[in-house]
């Protein structure tokens, strides 16, 4: 059951495995940390420079997401540009920490392109059983934890806030950024130019997209 652009493992993959790991947590006592990732602007990517070149961003990013986590965790592509990370025996602080190493990694490194081309991802984490004892609400909360990444100005990690249980109402976000890089804030909704760098010489493209 694996993707065949990346090589990695498939969504489908993905919903067995989060099942069985859920239900190994909670039956052990173990933590277990679901992280997930989004590439920012994938689809002004495509559109500006076709989806071959998207493919190519796509397969490359499948790499650090399997070389660079740790032996026990197991990389999933869930969606066009969406991947998650299991990451058994893992709290929340070490969730943390692979996310952001992730993330600095893609955005430090560059696809192999016949021109330089920046690519950043946003990621986001939640906890087993601390936020959430079932695959839907463990999704959930780290799905949220996502979106506010990407509200918060992408390229960055965000966690549910500080005391969120399995009962806990899904609340606003914490998140810190990466490293290096600045990246501007937004509402939800409201236009954003890609942030991929364009080959030189070349003009800035004007399309915008709402949210990527």
């Amino acid at each position: 059951m694996r993707d065949v652009l990346t090589g990695i493992l498939n969504r489908r993959a993905y919903e067995e495995r989060l099942r069985e790991e859920v239900e190994r947590s909670l039956r052990y006592s173990e933590h277990l940390s679901l992280i997930l990732t989004d590439l920012d602007h994938f689809k002004t990517i495509n559109d500006t420079y076709g989806h071959n070149t998207g493919d190519v961003v796509l397969h490359w990013v499948g790499r650090p997401l399997t070389e660079h986590t740790r032996s026990p965790d197991t990389p999933f592509r869930i969606g066009g540009e969406e991947f998650a990370i299991l990451a058994p025996a893992t709290n929340m602080e070490v969730a943390h920490h692979v996310a952001q190493r992730l993330v600095d990694i893609v955005a430090e490194a560059r696809p192999p392109l016949d021109f330089e081309m920046k690519v950043t991802m946003s990621a986001a984490f939640a906890c087993c059983p601390v936020n959430g004892t079932s695959a839907s609400a463990l999704f959930a909360h780290a799905d949220k934890a996502l979106l506010q990444a990407k509200v918060d100005g992408r390229s960055r990690v965000c966690g549910p806030p500080r005391g969120t249980t399995p009962e806990t109402e899904l609340a606003p976000n914490r998140c810190s950024r990466r490293r290096t890089g600045n990246a501007s804030t937004r509402q939800r909704g409201s236009p954003a130019v890609v942030e991929a760098d364009l080959p030189k010489n070349e003009a800035r493209p004007t399309q915008r997209v709402d949210r990527a």
